[in-house]
């Protein structure tokens, strides 16, 4: 049988695994027009986990996730491909992976 913390870290890998998807760095697809966005974001992980005696009560787990979007993969209308940033640094595909 697993133990609190053992519980605890489970719950918190399983959101921070739901959070954390493709979908969610490389978003859907935006059609504008006759150009297609794609989204692209960063995603950023802390987790941390604690224990102490199971008599005393003293456990305890943390974890987060901070999503931040970096840029734009354009698509025109004959195919051409931009990479379009946030911020001023440029990033190529191989950047991207």
């Amino acid at each position: 049988m697993p133990s609190g913390v053992e519980t605890l870290i489970e719950r918190v890998m399983a959101e921070l695994h739901r959070i954390v998807r493709t979908e969610t760095v490389i978003g859907n697809p935006v059609q504008a027009g006759d150009v297609t966005l794609i989204p692209v974001s960063k995603i950023s992980l802390g987790f941390g986990a604690g224990g102490g005696r199971e008599d005393k009560g003293h456990t305890g787990t943390g974890g987060g996730a901070m999503v931040e979007p970096v840029a734009f993969v354009v698509i025109d209308a004959q195919g051409k491909v931009q990479i379009l940033t946030l911020k001023d640094k440029e990033l190529s595909l191989g950047q991207l992976a």
